[in-house]
């Protein structure tokens, strides 16, 4: 069986082909006849990531990756300017990008199809493909593209300096003291890389409509300037990962959308959608008990997901998304009193009227350790 490595290694070796054939009549590309492009994409009926051939509506400069959706920067360099930030200010000024640079992608443009000649370019006009596959899926189910607005992109900055944060190499992440999505190089992951798996980027946007609905588009939540107790802020970065993994499913429709990019030989990372979880009293317990700085999110997390994603089977997949959207959105006046329940009872007075016995029946069995504060009946 093909892994997801090898998957990689053959489709860099058809990029390695594709762009010297094309070289071979390297001239300047005429941006304007290129509605098409080349880029790597998961294919659900084959279940791996391909080249194929897709439209991109909005890309203003392919030659810059400069459209509505988003711009990309190139290059530069990860500083951090504030070590230990409490205030607003302090956390806006903590992170920033030095020396980026504007992008100056290379294609070729043949019978409107616009096709990379490096991989660098690939990537970029791959991620344009992906922001803006995620935007048009917001938008599907009741988030206008201005709420999140038009963002950047920084493709490749370099890490010079240790960063107390989730930012290092092999990663993909929405920093919201900047309000900007960072796309680090890949070192050890060995297969799709993060900048081309379109579930880890509807991921990351998920993130900044989370901070628009729920944190009203503060550069530093409440929750880090306050400061909230630890168990809540536990809870609110379980409930942000977990909300960015059900979206990202949704989008791709693959409950596992993440494991073309880590092995399972490479890191033990569990994230898949469709594995049966629970809200245990020991996990509960490692909530209430753990300091935020050292507590891992993405378990409790991938129990929200999974909880979420059961509902599936009830609930159209376009309902499903809108209602999750109403949901943060009354969640927006969110204080340091709540709990994982008042997300879920939210949740369920959004779902379709028909669909509520059996969901209250999977948030009761799976949320075991929370099942009391529910308010719905099984």
């Amino acid at each position: 069986m093909m892994t997801h490595r090898d998957e990689y290694s053959r489709l860099s070796g058809q990029l390695l082909i594709a762009v010297a054939l094309v070289c071979f009549s390297c001239g300047s590309p005429d941006v304007d006849d290129g509605d098409r492009y080349h880029i790597l994409d998961y294919d659900g009926d084959q279940d791996r990531y391909r080249l194929v051939e897709a439209s991109v509506e909005t890309l203003e400069d392919p030659r810059s990756v400069d459209g509505e959706v988003v711009y990309l920067r190139a290059g530069g360099r990860i500083v951090m300017d504030e070590a230990n930030p409490e205030t607003q200010e302090e956390f806006e000024q903590a992170l920033r990008i030095s020396g980026s640079t504007t992008p100056k992608a290379s294609y070729e443009v043949s019978g409107g199809l616009v096709s990379a000649w490096d991989f660098d370019s690939l990537m970029m006009l791959t991620l344009y493909h992906h922001f803006e596959k995620a935007a048009f899926f917001f938008e599907n189910i009741g988030v206008d593209r201005d709420v999140v607005g038009r963002l950047p992109v920084y493709y490749a900055p370099r890490l010079e300096v240790f960063i107390p944060i989730n930012l290092l190499t092999d990663n993909a992440a929405y920093a919201f003291t900047m309000d900007a999505f960072l796309m680090p190089r890949q070192f050890f992951l060995s297969g799709i890389p993060f900048a081309a798996n379109r579930g880890v980027i509807v991921h990351e946007y998920s993130h900044a409509v989370f901070n628009r609905l729920v944190h009203g588009d503060a550069r530093a939540p409440e929750y880090l300037v306050a400061p909230w107790p630890d168990p809540a802020i536990n809870r609110m970065r379980a409930l942000d990962e977990g909300v960015a993994d059900i979206f990202g499913g949704l989008a791709t429709q693959d409950p596992n959308f993440i494991s073309p990019s880590i092995a399972e030989d490479e890191f033990e990372i569990d994230r898949d959608l469709s594995v049966e979880r629970q809200y245990t009293e020991s996990l509960y317990n490692r909530v209430q008990s753990e300091d935020s700085a050292l507590f891992n999110p993405y378990e409790l997390g991938s129990v929200i997901a999974s909880t979420v994603w059961a509902l599936r089977p009830h609930v159209d997949e376009e309902t499903l998304g809108a209602a999750l959207v109403n949901t943060l959105s009354d969640f927006g006046d969110v204080d340091s009193s709540f709990e994982l329940s008042d997300f879920f009872d939210l949740l369920h007075g959004h779902l379709p009227e028909e669909a509520r016995p059996q969901a209250c029946l999977i948030f009761h069995d799976r949320l075991t350790a929370i099942s009391e504060r529910l308010q719905c009946d099984p």
